[in-house]
């Protein structure tokens, strides 16, 4: 094998190893980014209870001041 052709395989080589480490960092990049979607979507959904029951305790605030 000549010199050009080691270096072609070399540098295919490399480049398909390039390729798998991209690949693999998309679907890393993809699963962390999901996993944040669903964490903010809980801290969504607690806020909104929370904001929920501090409307139902200042109503019943006002009933009992009303009194």
């Amino acid at each position: 094998m000549d010199e050009i052709s080691e270096s072609v395989m070399l540098l295919r080589s490399k480049h398909y190893h390039t390729e798998d480490l991209l690949k693999r960092f998309v679907i890393e990049s993809s699963r962390i980014l999901e996993t944040h979607k669903l964490d903010v979507e809980k801290e969504r959904e607690k806020n909104y209870s929370l904001k929920e029951r501090i409307r139902i305790t200042n109503a019943k605030l006002v009933e009992l001041e009303a009194v």
